[in-house]
């Protein structure tokens, strides 16, 4: 899991919290999917995009494939901020999910 040992990555997952914006949870991820799926093999993400030409649907973050000029979608993620219990944040739920990728 080397993407949680990034300085730059762990800082943006520090910043979600069960009171956080979704924002901050969109970023994390789009820094994480950076970290995979890097400019010089070719792809490109994104933020809220729209899942097809014709479709109102978006996803917090999409990855694309681009090339000869044409971009192909090839991941999509929709994603949420860690829940937050009556007794505080579920830390153990979040470290699951946390060691997933």
């Amino acid at each position: 899991m080397a993407y949680a040992t990034d300085p730059v990555i762990r800082s943006y997952m520090d910043d979600v919290t069960p009171q956080c914006k979704e924002d901050k949870v969109d970023n994390m991820w789009l820094n994480i999917a950076q970290f995979y799926f890097p400019l010089q093999h070719e792809f490109g993400c994104e933020r809220e995009a729209g899942i097809g030409q014709r479709s109102r649907i978006k996803s917090n973050v999409t990855v694309s494939l681009v090339r000869n000029d044409q971009k192909a979608k090839v991941l999509f993620i929709e994603n949420k901020r860690p829940s937050k219990a009556k007794n505080g944040p579920r830390r153990p739920t979040w470290n699951h999910a946390e060691y997933q990728l």
